[in-house]
């Protein structure tokens, strides 16, 4: 197995469990043309095509009353962080923008964030207090 394809099983959310992904790989094995499994072969996540318009189903959906830009920018980067573990090179590369570009927008959109989870925000007095 190829590590692009090891890193994209590890991330995927796997909403089918254990089946889905005994299904996966076994497809990706069927499809695969070279000796290791890509992250091509196992197309996880693909939108489907087959609702009634033929047009896939939008990845974001934007409510009637509207919503801010900000707002779904962070919405996508908290998503991101998630499933990277909260490692921002990762979180970065789901998103195809720079690990730089990631950290400017952590701070400019005001996300605070633990490694392995989010963490109540408190501001610098508060935390010098608690040591």
């Amino acid at each position: 197995m190829a590590p692009d394809a090891l890193k994209l099983l590890m991330r995927y959310n796997w909403p089918g469990n254990i089946r889905e992904l005994e299904n996966a790989i076994e497809r990706g094995v069927l499809l695969t043309e070279s000796a290791h499994l890509t992250s091509t072969d196992l197309r996880l996540g693909e939108l489907s095509t087959s609702n009634a318009s033929g047009d896939a189903s939008p990845v974001i959906k934007i409510p009637p009353t509207g919503i801010a830009l900000e707002e779904i920018e962070r919405q996508a980067i908290v998503e991101a962080l998630k499933m990277s573990n909260w490692v921002q090179k990762d979180a970065a590369e789901l998103l195809a923008i720079s690990p730089r570009v990631m950290n400017y927008k952590i701070k400019t959109l005001g996300i605070d964030y633990a490694r392995g989870g989010r963490r109540p925000m408190i501001s610098e007095d508060e935390y010098a207090k608690t040591m």
